[in-house]
């Protein structure tokens, strides 16, 4: 075992599965707090399918639009 591969005492070796989730989680939470300096206005979960979404292959101005659109159109019923 090489010194850069040994772990803190005290830590449980996780599998690559458990590697995986915990890079995402990682990986949300600052996509989260990059949103929240932009005042995007989304909530993680928002965030999260607008991740899956982009991941799948959606296009992100047209992801972008339906946002602003379904926003404008609640602002519109919130006006009435």
């Amino acid at each position: 075992m090489s010194l850069n591969s040994r772990r803190p005492l005290g830590t449980i070796p996780q599998s690559p599965e458990q590697q995986r989730a915990q890079s995402a989680r990682t990986a949300l939470d600052i996509l989260y707090e990059m949103s929240t300096l932009l005042n995007t206005g989304l909530d993680r979960q928002s965030l999260a399918h607008c991740v899956k979404l982009l991941e799948d292959g959606t296009n992100p101005d047209a992801l972008a639009a339906v946002i602003r659109d379904l926003r404008a159109e609640a602002k519109k019923q919130a006006e009435r």
